[in-house]
């Protein structure tokens, strides 16, 4: 059996692990390269005794790895838009947001392992008896390797001596455009960890990433609801990891704040159904209203009530050209965030004795609007004048 030092110096591990150290630590080995690069190639390739052909191979192979990396870090700018935008990440009950970066950009991480994994001194992975009986702790392979965090002496020529054949040369410049695509990458990473974490400390943010969610959903899936019973909500209720959070928050800001990135599609999309069948029962919602106000039913019911007597919130000077100016008010009120969906619904459940305008005339008072309007004022107060009675308090403009 060998030595416990030995085993200890020489075990070693070749994956990165998923967490932002690993990340900051390849950045650096990355700025260290610009500095020190040509002293650390020339003793790993004097260490391993390599010779001018494994040298062409290793350049060609890198050159073959860094082609991939471009394409790889093209999708990796694309994931990058679209990450921080999603509440709900597929996996992260499993993984966390590092790893998953990690495994979007494999052609980074793979070549990066063979690279330090080929210049280190020594590479020993002891049994698993070894790693018990010495209780071994690991040791990252770019600890271990020259072309990383290893102790490296200076060299007595430069890379660009005239003594230091072609291919080498050839391999060192092949080096530099690999670590520069590996920083990009890296550093791409952390911007989209940082951005992440910014947005969990935003409670107003991540509220409306949540919103966005659920109302994604409640288009997709408001029709299945019909299909559910009381049993199966039931269960869903006591199976759903983000039903039983939001029971323990007080606001929909703070779920949001607990839940982003927290969970899977598949859980938000049955968290959803759980809150629509809730709302479809309590409030008596249609589909449409589901996936228009599910998130907040108990606002429906002023709303319709308030559409129903519409004629009433008109001016005693109301002209018929001005309608579509008191329909955006309206529907501005109703649904702020979706003002063309807003005029659908009006069109489907007016039953008033004014004849209605196309979406395109109702759009054209947006420029104009503005809360300061005494106009805007004395419909609003009118709204919550006629409201009241039905619960409105929280849906005052």
């Amino acid at each position: 059996m060998l030595n416990k030092e030995i085993i200890r110096a020489q075990y070693i591990y070749s994956d990165v692990e998923p967490t932002i150290q690993s990340l900051n630590d390849i950045i650096d080995i990355c700025e260290k390269f610009k500095e020190e690069g040509g002293d650390r190639l020339l003793y790993a390739l004097s260490m391993r005794h390599w010779t001018l052909a494994q040298v062409e191979r290793f350049t060609g192979y890198l050159a073959d790895c860094r082609r991939k990396m471009e394409a790889e870090l093209a999708r990796l700018r694309k994931f990058q838009e679209t990450f921080n935008r999603s509440f709900a990440t597929d996996h992260n009950d499993h993984f966390n947001s590092v790893e998953i970066l990690l495994r979007q950009i494999r052609s980074h991480t793979s070549p990066l392992k063979t690279l330090f994994g080929r210049t280190t001194e020594r590479y020993h992975k002891p049994t698993a008896a070894q790693m018990e009986t010495y209780q071994m702790e690991s040791k990252p392979v770019r600890e271990a390797s020259v072309m990383g965090n290893a102790e490296c002496p200076r060299s007595l020529f430069g890379i660009d001596d005239p003594s230091i054949p072609a291919q080498v040369r050839g391999l060192f410049h092949e080096l530099e455009q690999f670590f520069a695509a590996e920083q990009e990458c890296m550093e791409c990473c952390l911007k989209v960890l940082n951005e992440e974490e910014s947005i969990r400390q935003d409670p107003v943010l991540c509220h409306f990433l949540l919103d966005s969610c659920l109302h994604e959903i409640y288009e997709r899936l408001r029709s299945v609801t019909v299909l559910m019973s009381d049993e199966t909500i039931d269960f869903l209720k006591t199976e759903n990891p983000p039903y039983r959070l939001s029971l323990h928050c007080a606001t929909d800001e703070a779920f949001a704040q607990e839940g982003f990135h927290k969970y899977n599609r598949a859980a938000m999309e049955y968290y959803s159904l759980i809150r629509m069948y809730d709302a479809q029962h309590q409030f008596r919602l249609d589909s449409e209203e589901i996936a228009l106000w599910g998130r907040q039913p108990e606002v429906v019911a002023p709303i319709k009530y308030a559409l129903q007597h519409f004629d009433e919130l008109l001016p005693p000077d109301f002209r018929q050209k001005l309608m579509g100016r008191y329909m955006y008010y309206f529907c501005r009120w109703a649904l702020p965030g979706n003002v063309k969906r807003a005029v659908a619904y009006f069109h489907t459940h007016y039953r008033g004795s004014r004849k209605l305008v196309k979406y395109a005339a109702v759009a054209s008072y947006a420029l104009e609007y503005d809360d300061r309007d005494p106009r805007v004022a004395d419909f609003n107060q009118a709204l919550q004048t006629m409201t009241a009675s039905v619960g409105t308090a929280a849906h005052a403009v």
